[in-house]
């Protein structure tokens, strides 16, 4: 779809000397399935697809929830 990345989001997760980067990607973004980083994660690219919920904040237009997994069979997929 034309090279172009979804819209996505950069998460980082800090603790000591460790730093992990992760992305939230936006549900129902046409170029999610094109997406080289979609392509190198699978199925787990699913797990990185935040979950569109009602943002309970005046002015606020679109909230996502997002879990991040540190470890573990279901860990979030980290750069």
């Amino acid at each position: 779809m034309g090279g172009w990345r979804p819209k996505h989001i950069h998460v980082s997760v800090s603790g000591g000397a460790s730093r992990l980067i992760t992305q939230m990607y936006v549900p129902g973004e046409p170029n999610n399935a094109s997406d080289p980083m979609a392509i190198l994660m699978g199925d787990a690219f699913e797990r990185n697809i935040g979950r569109l919920r009602d943002p309970q904040t005046a002015g606020v237009e679109e909230a996502y929830d997002f879990d991040i997994v540190v470890g573990g069979k279901n860990a979030t997929f980290f750069e």
